[in-house]
């Protein structure tokens, strides 16, 4: 099965960037560790390496197109005995990651990693971790829970509403490498939505929801190491923001 290579967000916040140059055109041979294309926005520029042998069969979105969704596909490569009639469903993904974005206040429920060789899922409030297809999915986080009010791999209802956050798990450009929020709102007061006043039956969302001067959800950052199944706690505090 081709393997899709997708935008990368170089930042959490980051939703569409800038195709800034190819460096394989199609038809050319890749392997590990090769930079294939340079990915850039207003504030930074990301190398897109390869992580499988292969050969780029189908460029998507062509060198120098601005604002490309975050997990549009933007090639596709071949790996060993396909060739070009494996492709035909490229345009079609690339028009779905385009058009499908998360509902109002929502983020992602999946991450695929810019080489294309893991793709990471947001399911019952825990994080998992599969193949491209988001198949064989192990899961790496268990201390998600209604009960507990607490979610990793996606974020609460103000970071989408309010401030326009619609990831919450990113990936390393190897794909060996996952960072997912993790949020305890266990200490939050919950806000009584009604989304569908105008449709003939109306629905009730609630959510943990911080008035001010009350207690916000306590946010942490992991990164979850693929090959050696290890998960870090990032330190905000140890972090130099003011570095590059």
């Amino acid at each position: 099965m081709p393997i899709q290579v997708l935008m990368p967000a170089l930042s959490p916040t980051m939703e569409k960037g800038n195709l800034a140059k190819w460096h394989k055109k199609e038809g050319d041979a890749v392997k590990s560790g090769d930079v294939i294309a340079e990915i850039e926005t207003d504030k930074a520029t990301m190398e897109v390496e390869a992580v499988d042998e292969g050969t780029l069969g189908k460029i998507l979105v062509p060198e120098g197109t601005n604002d490309v969704a975050v997990n549009t596909p933007i090639a596709m490569i071949l790996t060993e005995g396909e060739d070009k009639s494996a492709l035909t469903d490229g345009k079609s993904a690339q028009g779905a990651a385009t058009t499908t974005q998360p509902a109002r206040g929502r983020q992602f429920d999946f991450a695929v990693a810019p080489a294309g060789n893991h793709r990471a899922i947001y399911k019952d409030r825990n994080v998992w971790v599969g193949d491209s297809a988001g198949a064989n999915a192990t899961q790496i986080t268990t201390d998600g829970s209604v009960q507990g009010r607490i979610k990793d791999g996606t974020a609460s209802w103000v970071y989408g509403e309010e401030l326009g956050q619609r990831t919450a798990m990113w990936w390393s450009p190897d794909g060996k490498k996952l960072a997912y929020y993790r949020f305890d709102e266990s200490k939050v007061r919950d806000f009584y939505l009604t989304p569908s006043l105008t449709e003939i039956q109306d629905t009730l969302d609630v959510e943990a929801y911080p008035k001010p001067g009350a207690p916000n959800p306590v946010v942490d950052l992991f990164v979850y190491d693929v090959d050696t199944k290890k998960t870090t706690h990032v330190d905000w505090c140890a972090v130099n923001w003011s570095d590059p």
